[in-house]
C-alpha cells in the first residue's frame, strides 16, 4: 500500500512539473516570427532529402536534426509552428530526465524539485524551446548521457551502456559544441577509478559514431567558417553566470526596464548564483572528513556537477584564446545549463540555516520568473514577418526591392509575390530606378550605411519603421 501510495506521489510530482514546463514553454510561442537562422531550417525542409543534407553541410551544419525533424515538415508542412514544435516537445521530454538525474544527484525530493523548477523557469531553455534550431535537441541528449552516465557507474549494465553510448555519440552528432562534455565525463570516472575500461569502450564507440562529421569538420579546417564570433574576455566568462539566471539574451531593442535595474538585476545574479555554486562545489568537493554514505554520494555529485558546468567552459575558453572565439554565444554552451540549475540546488540544500535556505529557494525563484517575465515582454527576434507584410501590402507595380542575402531568404520564406526579384543593395546607385523598397538587417545597415545616405542626395529617402532590429526605406525620384 504504501509503495502504491509513493507511486502515485511521484506520479503528481511529475505531471505537475511537466506541466508547468509546458506552460511556461507554449506562452508568446509563435508571438514573433521565425529569424535568419530558424528560416535556414524551414528552407532547407522544403527540399529533397538528399539537397538538404548538401545544402546543410554546405553550411557547415551537421544534417542529423534536420534528419529527424524532416518527416515531420513533409506531412505537415514548414510553418512557423510546425518548424518549432520539435524542439517545444523536446524540451518537455529534457524536463523529465533532468528531474530524474536530480533525484540520483541531490538524494533529496524537495530539492530535486526545487532544481528543476529552476530549470522550467530558465528564461534561456525557454527561448531555444521556441526556436526551430538543434540546441534544444543538444540539450536532451546531453542530459540522457550524463542520466545513462549515473545509472552504469551504480549498476553494470550492457543495455545502459549502450543508452550512453547511443546518446552521447547523438548528442555529438547534433552540435560540435557538446563534444567538451565527454572529457568531463572522462575526468569524472577517472576520479571515481571506476568502470574505466568499459567507459574507454564506449567512448571508443562515439568517436566511431562521430566519424564521419569529425571527418567533414576537419576538411573544413575545425570551426574557421565561424567569423562574426566576438572576441573573448574575462567578463565573457562571468557573464555566463547571469546568462543563465536574470538575463539570458540581450533584447535587439530598448527593454521596458531602465539600463541600471538591469545591471543591478545582472550582477545580483552572477554574485548570488556563483556564490552558490562555488559554495557547493568546495563544500563537497574539498571535503574529505565525515565520511558517511549520505556523504559520499553528495560529494561525488559535487564532482561530476562541478566537471560538467567548469571543465567545458574552461576548455572553451582556452580554444577561444588560442585559436579562435567560440565561448560567448549561449546556443553553445546551453547544454552546460543543467548542470548548473543542478549546483544552485546543491548549494541551496547544504545550507545549515532553514531559514536562510527557504528564504533563497524564494528568491531565486522570484528572480528567475522575474527574468521570465522580462523574456516574454521583450523582443529578441528581428520582425521579418510584419515587415515582408508591409511590403507585400504596398509594393505597386514597377517598385524594386533592395537588400543583402538575408533579405532574399527571408523574403523567400515570408514573401507573397513569388516573382519579386531582390536586387543587391551594393547595385543601388549603380542602376536607375525610380522607386521601390529597402529592407536590411541593423547587422546588413551598418555596411551599407553611407550607400544608403548618399542616395538622399538623389533620391527622396523615407524611413518606414525599424521592425525591432530590421530598416525599412521606401524611395523614388
Amino acid at each position: 500500500m504504501m509503495d502504491v501510495l509513493k507511486k502515485r506521489k511521484e506520479l503528481i510530482i511529475i505531471i505537475s512539473l511537466l506541466s508547468l514546463g509546458a506552460v511556461v514553454r507554449i506562452l508568446f510561442f509563435n508571438k514573433e516570427g521565425l529569424w535568419y537562422d530558424e528560416t535556414l531550417t524551414a528552407l532547407s525542409l522544403r527540399m529533397s532529402y538528399f539537397d538538404m543534407i548538401s545544402e546543410r553541410l554546405a553550411a557547415g551544419h551537421s544534417p542529423l536534426y534536420f534528419t529527424i525533424i524532416y518527416p515531420l515538415a513533409k506531412v505537415f508542412g514548414t510553418g512557423e509552428i510546425v518548424v518549432r514544435l520539435p524542439s517545444y516537445l523536446v524540451s518537455i521530454l529534457s524536463i523529465y530526465i533532468f528531474y530524474l538525474i536530480a533525484k540520483c544527484l541531490l538524494s533529496d525530493i524537495k530539492f530535486s524539485i526545487i532544481a528543476t523548477i529552476f530549470f522550467i523557469l530558465s528564461a534561456l531553455n525557454v527561448y531555444f524551446a521556441q526556436e526551430a534550431r538543434m540546441y534544444s535537441f543538444c540539450v536532451l541528449f546531453v542530459l540522457l548521457s550524463f542520466y545513462f552516465l549515473i545509472r552504469v557507474m551504480g549498476e553494470n549494465s550492457l543495455k545502459l551502456w549502450i543508452f550512453y553510448t547511443i546518446s552521447t555519440a547523438v548528442a555529438c552528432n547534433l552540435n560540435a559544441s557538446t563534444i567538451p562534455l565527454i572529457f568531463a565525463q572522462l575526468a569524472y570516472v577517472l576520479i571515481k577509478r571506476e568502470k574505466l575500461l568499459q567507459f574507454i569502450l564506449s567512448l571508443m564507440a562515439v568517436v566511431i559514431l562521430y566519424l564521419p562529421m569529425g571527418f567533414f569538420y576537419l576538411k573544413r579546417e575545425g570551426l574557421d567558417f565561424i567569423e562574426w564570433l566576438s572576441p573573448v574576455t574575462l567578463r565573457t566568462f562571468l557573464e555566463i553566470f547571469y546568462g543563465f539566471g536574470y538575463r539570458p539574451l540581450p533584447s535587439i531593442t530598448e527593454t521596458w526596464m531602465p539600463q541600471t535595474v538591469i545591471t543591478a538585476l545582472e550582477y545580483l545574479s552572477l554574485y548570488f548564483s556563483g556564490a552558490l555554486i562555488v559554495w557547493a562545489a568546495v563544500r563537497y568537493f574539498f571535503k574529505f572528513s565525515n565520511k558517511t554514505e549520505h556523504m559520499y554520494k553528495e560529494k561525488d555529485a559535487a564532482v561530476l556537477l562541478t566537471l560538467w558546468f567548469f571543465l567545458p567552459l574552461v576548455i572553451e575558453y582556452i580554444y577561444s584564446v588560442i585559436k579562435q572565439p567560440l565561448l560567448g554565444p549561449k546556443r553553445y554552451i546551453i547544454t552546460l545549463s543543467p548542470a548548473y540549475y543542478l549546483l544552485l540546488g546543491l548549494g541551496l540544500k547544504s545550507l545549515h540555516w532553514k531559514m536562510l535556505k527557504n528564504a533563497l529557494v524564494i528568491a531565486t525563484i522570484v528572480l528567475f520568473t522575474f527574468a521570465l517575465f522580462s523574456f516574454y515582454i521583450s523582443p529578441k527576434r528581428e520582425d521579418w514577418r510584419s515587415s515582408i507584410a508591409f511590403i507585400d501590402d504596398k509594393l505597386k507595380p514597377g517598385e524594386v526591392m533592395f537588400g543583402s542575402i538575408s533579405t532574399q531568404t527571408m523574403y523567400k520564406y515570408y514573401g507573397a509575390n513569388e516573382d519579386l526579384v531582390i536586387l543587391d543593395i551594393k547595385y543601388l546607385n549603380a542602376r536607375g530606378f525610380a522607386k521601390g523598397w529597402i529592407l536590411l538587417r541593423n547587422i546588413d545597415y551598418q555596411n551599407y550605411s553611407e550607400l544608403i545616405e548618399d542616395l538622399r542626395e538623389v533620391r527622396s529617402l523615407l524611413f518606414i519603421d525599424d521592425y525591432q532590429g530590421i530598416k525599412l526605406y521606401h524611395f523614388e525620384r
